[in-house]
């Protein structure tokens, strides 16, 4: 045999007389000889690699209970279907208000489900549900899906996961979560168990788009804290005055951010149902009352406004005022002649009417259209009370009007409006978002009114009505308002619905409050005394000493004495 016919055999056996692959396919395959070690030891470990994972993946789920398996699912399909959840609602400084969690929801398939009665029994005892209504909603083998319980806790879950029925499954749901309770449920409202928002700021969430950041959070003007200090001593008023309901609106004069809101008694609106009617009832911003001598507050700025009138013009309060078959009353009379400033610290009802009475019916009408009391209030919740007007606006309707009856605005209305008496006269927009930017601007008043306002406000609380209100370091300005309540067609000298309009610190204010108290009544301490001097002033007192550090205001060192009244009087 020639040497050149026989096979040739290399060192693995190969047989050189066939003909050899081709050299790329030989390298895709092999790698060069040089190479070969190490790809035979990647190709083992990748076959290693690949036999764990199936191993894993059975241990896995033979494992890991159903639920925590349906769960991911569910998570995965959530991203992929781009589902979202509710925005987050914070305070001004970040507090959690509102948030969504996962939870799962219990359904059951009916055509799955071969003994009802079984499966029903099973899951009433471990399920805050009547074995009777489970029953009928699995009582329908041509359905093949019914709710049987949304929101499980984790405990439930697991339980019901371990009785391991048949035709019974898990969706994730997200829940609605107020972890401050009632202390913002007024203002955030609260949604229904398909997480749609119903009532306040959740049910504005649902109608319009305000502005989100990145964690899709919504930031509120609202303060964790000046909250929880209006609610605090709102409840222990209507303790101490035996009350039947009490609101707060605590504003920034210039911005128009509402800093806390508060309208009692009030619900959890985790449970909103749980609570009756009058509690889910916004007293604060959709209850709209006659407001009592507060008014005449407005009253005074409009005479200042409207006549040119100064606060040392005198006016003759001594005799009650006859207008169209009526008589207006003081309820402490003056004995002599009052100037405008002296009817607003004295609080004179004879007083305010003359002064509306000075000035033109269209004129009086604008006037307070311009202050935004003829018109309901604009802020993100659906719970806005429109004001009540009277039908005809004479003579005997702008004097009462005058001293806050015949017209019934909402305690937002109030605090709005004070703001543009003690800001400079500017009109500001009330608002529940966050302002990051200064608010725009509209004058309404001149600025020497709103400065006489400031020193007339000043004097009601260092030596008139409104002394109870007065705070060392923080000295606030204000005016009294208690307003007879109608019983039977008639007011009632023994029910009164009790307000303090108030702004806070003197000489430049930065806040206005508006406390009301329902049908408080008098007690030894106040010597029988209901009235809103004796009320509603110390609450306010109570109110501004402790949030007033919290909001970070400073002491003041320069009060508005009756010498620097007459200087800003002067030379505004």
């Amino acid at each position: 045999m020639n040497r050149s016919s026989q096979p040739r055999f290399g060192m693995i056996g190969r047989d050189y007389s066939q003909p050899a692959a081709p050299r790329w396919r030989r390298h895709f395959l092999f790698g060069t000889p040089e190479s070969a070690p190490a790809r035979r030891v990647l190709f083992l470990m990748a076959i290693f690699v690949f036999v764990c994972g199936v191993v894993g993946a059975r241990i896995l789920d033979l494992t890991m209970p159903q639920y925590q398996v349906a769960a991911i699912s569910q998570a995965i399909a959530a991203v992929d279907t781009g589902e979202q959840k509710r925005p987050m609602i914070t305070d001004r400084k970040g507090n959690i208000l509102a948030i969504d969690i996962a939870t799962a929801s219990l359904y059951g398939d009916p055509a799955k489900i071969a003994d009802i009665d079984q499966v029903a029994s099973a899951l009433a005892a471990v399920l805050p549900v009547e074995q009777h209504r489970l029953r009928a909603r699995l009582d329908n083998p041509d359905r093949r899906f019914a709710w049987l319980s949304r929101y499980l806790t984790p405990q439930q879950q697991a339980q019901v996961h371990d009785l391991g029925l048949p035709g019974i499954g898990f969706r994730r749901e997200y829940r609605r979560v107020y972890p401050h309770g009632e202390l913002f449920s007024h203002v955030l409202g609260y949604a229904n168990i398909d997480n749609q928002g119903l009532a306040g700021f959740e049910k504005f969430l649902d109608q319009n788009n305000p502005p989100t950041v990145a964690d899709n959070s919504v930031a509120l003007s609202l303060d964790l804290q000046a909250q929880h200090v209006l609610r605090d001593e709102l409840m222990a008023a209507m303790q101490e005055f035996r009350a039947r309901g009490a609101a707060a609106c605590l504003m920034d004069v210039h911005t128009g951010e509402i800093v806390a809101l508060v309208s009692l008694p009030d619900f959890d609106p985790n449970h909103p149902m749980k609570s009756p009617p009058r509690a889910r009832f916004n007293q604060a911003t959709l209850g709209v009352y006659e407001p009592g001598s507060v008014f005449k507050s407005f009253t005074t700025a409009m005479a200042l406004e409207a006549n040119g009138l100064r606060p040392e013009d005198v006016f003759d309060v001594r005799a009650p005022l006859r207008i169209a078959g009526f008589s207006i009353k003081d309820f402490h009379p003056a004995e002599r002649p009052l100037n405008i400033a002296e009817i607003l610290t004295h609080s004179s009802n004879i007083g305010a009417a003359q002064l509306a009475l000075q000035v033109h019916e269209e004129a009086h009408r604008e006037f307070w259209q311009r202050l935004g009391l003829l018109q309901a209030a604009q802020l993100e919740i659906p719970e806005i009370g429109a004001p009540l007007l009277p039908k005809k606006w004479g003579d005997i309707e702008r004097a009462t009007i005058a001293f806050g009856y015949s017209v019934s605005v909402s305690p937002l209305q109030l605090a709005s409006a004070t703001a543009s008496l003690v800001n400079g006269g500017y009109r500001v927009a009330p608002t529940l978002l966050r302002r990051s930017e200064p608010a725009p601007q509209t004058r309404i008043l001149s600025e020497e009114t709103s400065f006489a306002m400031r020193g007339m406000l000043r004097q009601v609380v260092r030596v008139g009505t409104g002394r109870k209100a007065d705070v060392e370091g923080y000295p606030v300005l204000g005016k009294t308002g208690t307003a007879e309540k109608i019983s039977a067609g008639r007011y009632d000298k023994n029910r009164h619905r009790n307000f303090f309009l108030s702004a806070f610190p003197a000489p430049e204010p930065r806040y206005s409050l508006i406390v009301m108290l329902d049908e408080p009544k008098g007690h030894k301490g106040t010597f029988g005394y209901a009235t809103a001097g004796w009320t509603a002033a110390p609450v306010t007192g109570r109110i501004i000493a402790r949030v007033a550090p919290l909001l970070g205001l400073r002491p003041v060192q320069q009060d508005l004495t009756p010498e620097r009244f007459a200087q800003l009087v002067e030379q505004p």
